[in-house]
């Protein structure tokens, strides 16, 4: 970790094209917090941008992938409950919460320091309708606990890329076990290496019978993938077409543009690269 200087201010250091102003680590990583032109970014030691937010909207999701992963919304109501596994810099459970007053969030996380740098640095809100378990995801899932969420946003990931855990079908069992009648899980997948990525789409595939839909990240290797605790049959294509234009002056996420490649993909795009 840098020093501070005999004056009580950080050094000016540069690192990944911004001013570096906090670095740490844990047992896991390096862990950077990067400032460049009026964004804010966090990095697990290499330039991939595990979370971003805007200075001056924190609640406001920057990143594609994110913004990707909200429109999940467009098949489901207002979320009255959600499980964010994986936090960063908690970019989604601030969109969450700004969007929807009702919205009780629980956050999964493995690393006490993440949790306290999304706190510090990220303008996380120490707000009562959310809860932080520092836990590994898989163990919380195990927990003999009844409740069920309407929403479950996967985002795991470290400093090499997707962890393991996100293609065991035991695992997106228990995930599909904690969803409501009408939950939705949303996974946030890098397509590379290619071969991981065909695995665990299988996998999602096969645990929830094939009740998914596959949206590609524009310009990055991330891919979306929505899979449904019921039968795609709720929602008919003109149907999402609607609330896609409904909803887009609300949450500002090119909802539009995002439902016609959620209906337009083919397996097989070339991927470029990633956020994280």
């Amino acid at each position: 970790m840098f020093k501070i200087n005999k004056d009580g201010f950080l050094p000016t250091i540069r690192r990944y094209n911004g001013k570096l102003v906090f670095q740490c680590s844990d047992d896991f990583s390096e862990i950077e917090v990067v400032d460049y032109a009026g964004d804010r970014s966090l990095h697990f030691g290499s330039p991939e941008k595990q979370s971003a937010m805007n200075m001056k909207k924190p609640y406001m999701l920057v990143l594609s992938y994110t913004k990707a992963m909200m429109a999940g919304l467009l098949f489901m109501g207002s979320p009255r409950s959600v499980l964010n596994l994986g936090l960063g810099g908690g970019s989604l459970p601030k969109f969450l919460l700004h969007h929807f007053p009702d919205c009780k969030i629980d956050i999964v996380e493995l690393r006490p320091m993440v949790v306290q740098i999304a706190f510090d640095h990220f303008s996380l809100p120490k707000d009562p309708r959310l809860r932080i378990f520092i836990n590994d995801a898989q163990d919380f899932l195990k927990q003999e606990i009844t409740q069920c969420y309407d929403l479950i946003l996967l985002d795991i990931f470290n400093k090499r890329g997707m962890v393991d855990l996100i293609g065991k079908s035991s695992f997106l069992q228990s995930c599909k076990n904690r969803l409501t009648e009408k939950g939705i899980l949303v996974v946030n997948l890098w397509s590379k290496p290619d071969s991981s990525f065909k695995t665990i789409l299988t996998e999602i595939n096969k645990v929830f019978d094939s009740q998914t839909l596959h949206l590609p990240v524009a310009d990055r290797s991330n891919h979306i993938v929505f899979a449904m605790n019921h039968t795609l049959d709720r929602y008919p294509r003109s149907m999402i077409q609607k609330a896609a234009q409904r909803l887009n002056y609300t949450y500002k996420i090119d909802l539009p543009n995002l439902f016609l490649k959620i209906y337009t993909h083919k397996t097989g795009q070339d991927d470029k690269k990633a956020d994280h």
